[in-house]
């Protein structure tokens, strides 16, 4: 039987987004006291190298596409913008 994603409703998404960079960036001390607004490069989680390994993982495990004018910190720049977005593209 195939396994069925679950329905991504925008607090999943952003759980899974926070899951992902503590899994990525763990080592990084920020990414303990990071809340939904706080912005990713301001609070020293992510450079511009983490956007790459972000959209990667966002197109993978959402399914969605994420192209070149879309890279932006509007769309991209904390867990509650990414969850956003996401969601958005997901359920226009």
């Amino acid at each position: 039987m195939d396994s069925v994603e679950p329905p991504w409703g925008r607090d999943a998404v952003a759980a899974e987004v926070r899951n992902f960079i503590s899994d990525s960036y763990h080592y990084r001390q920020a990414i303990q006291d990071l809340t939904e607004v706080d912005l990713f490069v301001e609070s020293g989680v992510m450079d511009s190298f983490g956007f790459l390994n972000l959209v990667t993982f966002l197109e993978d495990r959402f399914g969605i596409q994420v192209s070149d004018d879309e890279v932006l910190l509007d769309n991209l720049g904390s867990i509650a913008r990414v969850a956003d977005y996401v969601t958005a593209k997901l359920h226009p």
